[in-house]
């Protein structure tokens, strides 16, 4: 009997038996598995076992015992050791490896582009795959997730930590590729009985130990702390560049073992995060750390195969690609996609229109309940507190249900604050949910205090008002006054939560004036039934049959929305959002590309300023060499040498922009003695490659070579570089200043020659 298995090749180049397999030939498989993964290539090491028939019979009648036992059962769900998985391993174990395949395993299109949006709109991207190092870092380079060398790449892999601690002396056998993830899943379990114990302090010791065979480990651990260490204390919490981190299958393990916090905060820090080898497990793992070491963050597992299903589960929200790997990540998530492009499109357009609109709809039925609530506190004060209720069964039964039900709905379903275009061309806009911008307690406060002034001024503007209009005419003005706030505040409510919409639909102005007339036909019929309202009847005739009513009502709407109008124009008109830029593109149908390519440029801007700002508050030793990495254009470069002039010479800023403006004209040595107290180190340093510590000293030397200097007229320019250099040392000690002397009159000697030949 022939048992074949297939599988990734690091689990299978450990199941093998080194007895039955040359050792050339393993070396040579998985030396050929790491050049595919170099060339981004799916790899997979096939390799067979023969058993007889009575072996195979008893481990079957065993396994068959075990995998209807609860208590292994059980065992196995909390990942602790049980027979099953002994079993597994057994049947799985030396085998006879056959050889290796290689498939090209293509990015499906739009990909690159929708990740870029995504990063665009302030969304972290993880990439969880179970591919070797080499192939998933090809992917990534791939689809624009790694970006070298602008990114920092900070790498938790064999590789990497066992070529550091080769690099250090460490000992061949002391290697992170010798450790296999069993070992680390057994110190897991046995740390996990140790807490159930109760005993701290042996998990500690048992992980120590662990630790101390394996100073791979160990150093790995540290670094990532000390990393967790830099970024919580610095207070930008900002790196100059931008980093990537790479970690393997034993990593993932370990560190969120050993360093949990620690792994969370750098990873969290990191631009991309790509996490190789993973297990189906482990990508639950990640997924699980992220959402419960910070609950502020909402994840997204997005998958399309069966190694997919944990993590999708594990994650708030879960999306399934219909691919050719099986309908299981589908069926066990919460959204469905074809392909992986439209994610932007159910995250950027729909994510952006669903969550606007239902923070709209919940933020409107709080305000217009707070003015219907406060209008009928506020009268119980006018009744002594006696409890009194001045409205009609209409107004309370249909104010929500009827009066002012539409637009809550409307804005949660039919307004578009942005066509879906400028979703796809402004990502950025996707922020203000993360940010919290459309449904946060300052928000909240804005409409809670909106209602509480809308209300006061309904209140006591009809009490004011109620005299002029019925005095001697209603049968009891108060029921008159509940009638005539009830009507203003349905009128108000409405004409404010109409002002939030941002397209004008004739459903939205017909849902108007419907909600007023219901209020208007309803009130009317009733109250000519004395006996549905014996205190309201014919009152309404009455109240709305003078002139003056009308008038009041218009007045005390006006005054208890144009402050909230005006301030809305003010904002728009002085400080707009990206929104309201977008918006007025949209009307007056000006070119969305324009305004994208200028927001860019004006991103890119306070990107250099932000980073400017971050290095100006490092000591000047570590502000140099990111200073020399800042990546500006030629506009934007000037920027940066002249913030490295301030620095370097703690000079005042307009010092600073004439000393740049003389060297670039060739005068560095006039610039240089118009300066006192000064070091050159740094501008020779920054502009012209020197390491001359120069200082100025002896001035009857600098006076004599400056006149040689002045009086000679180079004509080589590319020896400016040189002879610039050579200007600061001279002002540095006596015997520098002859051993830059003798160089200058070589110059001068090479330079005269050179005239009389041309």
């Amino acid at each position: 009997m022939w048992i074949g298995i297939s599988g990734a090749d690091s689990i299978m180049l450990e199941l093998h038996d080194p007895d039955r397999n040359d050792e050339r030939r393993v070396e040579m498989i998985a030396c050929q598995v790491g050049k595919w993964a170099e060339e981004a290539f799916r790899t997979m090491v096939f390799g067979y076992k023969e058993l007889t028939e009575e072996a195979f019979s008893q481990w079957m009648s065993e396994y068959e015992a075990v995998v209807e036992d609860p208590a292994q059962k059980e065992l196995r769900k909390k990942k602790q050791p049980n027979r099953i998985d002994e079993l597994q391993f057994q049947m799985e174990s030396g085998l006879v490896l056959q050889g290796a395949s290689a498939i090209e395993d293509g990015l499906q299109e739009g990909v690159p582009e929708a990740l870029a949006q995504l990063s665009d709109a302030g969304i972290h991207v993880w990439m969880i795959t179970g591919d070797k190092v080499g192939t998933a870092k090809n992917i990534a380079v791939a689809c624009n997730l790694l970006k070298l060398p602008e990114m920092k790449l900070i790498e938790f892999t064999k590789e990497a930590i066992d070529e550091n601690l080769l690099s250090k002396g460490g000992r061949t056998e002391d290697l992170t590729e010798r450790i296999s993830p069993s070992a680390i899943q057994d110190i897991e379990w046995r740390m996990m009985e140790a807490e159930k114990e109760g005993d701290v302090e042996k998990a500690n010791r048992i992980l120590g130990e662990f630790e101390a065979q394996h100073p791979g480990l160990l150093a790995a651990r540290m670094h990532c702390e000390a990393l967790a260490a830099n970024i919580v204390n610095d207070k930008n919490n900002r790196a100059a560049r931008p980093m990537a981190l790479v970690l393997d299958e034993l990593f993932i393990d370990f560190l969120t073992l050993s360093c949990r916090k620690a792994f969370l905060v750098v990873a969290q820090c990191c631009k991309a995060v790509i996490a190789c080898r993973a297990r189906k497990d482990q990508k639950a793992k990640l997924t699980r750390l992220v959402r419960k070491g910070n609950r502020e963050v909402v994840t997204l597992g997005v998958g399309d195969g069966a190694n997919d299903v944990e993590m999708i589960r594990a994650a708030h929200i879960g999306v399934g690609i219909i691919g050719k790997e099986g309908t299981q990540a589908v069926n066990n998530a919460d959204y469905a996609i074809s392909q992986f492009r439209y994610l932007t499109r159910l995250i950027l357009v729909y994510g952006h229109r669903e969550y606007r609109g239902i923070t709209l709809a919940a933020l409107t039925i709080f305000y217009k309940n707070i003015i219907f609530t406060l209008v009928q506190f506020c009268y119980t004060f006018f009744c002594g507190l006696s409890g009194i209720r001045n409205q009609s069964f209409l107004a309370v039964m249909f104010y929500n249900t009827a009066f002012t039900a539409f637009f809550p709905f409307y804005l949660a379903v039919f307004d578009r604050d942005i066509s879906d275009a400028n979703c796809y061309k402004f990502p950025q806009i996707h922020r203000q949910g993360i940010q919290h911008r459309l449904f946060s307690i300052r928000r909240f406060a804005h409409f809670l205090l909106k209602g509480l002034f809308e209300s006061l001024v309904i209140t006591f503007g009809s009490a004011w008002a109620i005299g002029a209009v019925v005095f001697g005419t209603c049968t009891m003005e108060m029921y008159c006054y509940g009638m005539l706030v009830i009507t203003i505040a349905i009128l108000v409510a409405n004409f404010s939560m109409t002002l939030l919409r941002s397209i004008s639909m004739w459903i939205s102005v017909a849902a108007f004036w419907i909600s007023l007339l219901l209020w208007v036909a309803g009130v009317l019929v009733i109250s000519q039934f004395r006996a549905l309202m014996p205190y309201f009847y014919q009152n309404f005739l009455l109240l709305f049959g003078n002139i003056n009513t009308y008038l009041i009502v218009v007045l005390i709407s006006a005054v208890a929305v144009l402050p909230s109008m005006m301030v809305k124009a003010i904002r728009v008109e002085f400080t707009p959002s990206l929104i309201n830029i977008i918006q007025d593109v949209q009307i007056r149908g000006a070119d969305a590309d324009a305004l994208k390519t200028a927001l860019e440029e004006q991103s890119s801007k306070r990107g250099l300023a932000q980073e400017l700002k971050t290095i100006k508050q490092l000591p000047q030793e570590a502000a140099m060499p990111q200073l020399l990495e800042c990546d500006a254009d030629e506009e934007a470069m000037q920027e940066v040498k002249e913030e490295s002039i301030r620095m370097s010479l703690r000079m005042r800023p307009v010092e600073a922009q004439n000393a740049y403006q003389m060297m670039r004209t060739g005068n560095t040595f006039k610039s240089i003695r118009s300066m006192a107290g000064m070091r050159a180190l740094a501008i020779c340093k920054q502009l012209h490659g020197a390491s001359y510590d120069a200082q100025s000293e002896d001035d009857d030397t600098q006076h004599e070579l400056l006149q040689r200097i002045n009086s000679h007229r180079w004509r080589v320019e590319k020896k400016k570089d040189l002879i610039d250099s050579i200007k600061f040392t001279l002002m540095g000690p006596k015997e520098e200043s002859h051993a830059a002397k003798s160089e200058l009159n070589t110059i001068t000697e090479e330079d005269s020659d050179t005239e009389k030949q041309e």
